[in-house]
């Protein structure tokens, strides 16, 4: 499938995608899909106008990517369910714009040249029930190599800045009728901050966890709950100089309805 776009007075190349996904059935189900497509990107008014910091001068983003992607889930019981997905993908951009912050104090929109991206991304799901508890487990990690393909020799094939080259994580919930508590962890590796990936980040590891109860009445509910994030007071940035928040606590109290 494919589409023109009309900006301003230029007809721009058409965007494109096409692909096709497979499925084995049986008592595990599995599946593999693959894509293959052209985007781009015109830049927004942000991108343009924003004050401080907008680019009128910034040109469209083009690119090329394709993606594989397979997985799988098996019942063992109606009540014991395990899954699991796995993507590879590829993608070329041609000027690029990301936000890079400046020499005074504020980000700007830029076109950083050509940009080759090469990533995996997986997860996994375990799901059971028992009566009235409910259990789940969750994982995923992505791999996220992200490289300048062109420009000054001494950026060429380094990390993007601020794109991590690592990033995991997981989730453990455990229910009982109208309580739950779940507990959930992340990982960010090292971040550069210059192109020519002279200075980074730490990579940081952060656990939260979330406790609750649900009351339902009706087609309505009632919920409480409370979260800490941070739980083991961390020290990380996500933007240099911009230390994050450490320990801290949410209470939230919540009602839908529904006429």
């Amino acid at each position: 499938m494919g589409c023109g776009i009309i900006n301003g007075n230029k007809i721009l190349l058409p965007d494109f995608s096409g692909g096709f996904d497979y499925y084995f059935t049986g008592k595990t189900s599995k599946w593999i899909k693959a894509n293959l497509s052209r985007n781009s990107r015109i830049p927004t008014m942000n991108d343009l106008y924003w004050n401080p910091g907008g680019n009128p001068d910034i040109r469209n983003e083009y690119s090329f990517g394709c993606e594989i992607d397979g997985g799988f889930s098996h019942y063992f019981k109606s009540d014991f369910m395990i899954s699991g997905e796995t993507s590879f993908y590829l993608q070329r951009i041609r000027d690029m714009i990301q936000w890079l912050p400046g020499d005074n104090n504020y980000w700007s929109p830029e076109n950083i040249l050509s940009v080759n991206i090469t990533g995996l991304e997986t997860d996994f799901n375990i799901n059971y029930s028992l009566m009235n508890f409910k259990f789940l487990i969750h994982g995923h990690y992505t791999f996220n190599k992200s490289v300048y393909s062109s420009g000054a020799g001494e950026i060429v094939n380094n990390q993007l800045i601020y794109v991590p080259l690592h990033k995991a994580g997981g989730n453990v919930k455990l229910g009982y009728k109208r309580l739950y508590i779940s507990i959930n962890s992340e990982y960010t590796g090292k971040r550069f901050t210059v192109a020519d990936n002279s200075k980074y980040l730490h990579g940081y590891f952060t656990v939260n966890s979330e406790a609750g109860v649900n009351y339902p009445h009706g087609q309505n509910n009632l919920g409480l709950k409370i979260r800490v994030e941070n739980i083991f007071n961390k020290k990380y940035e996500i933007i240099a100089y911009y230390p994050m928040p450490g320990r801290w606590f949410m209470f939230s109290l919540n009602y839908r309805f529904i006429k």
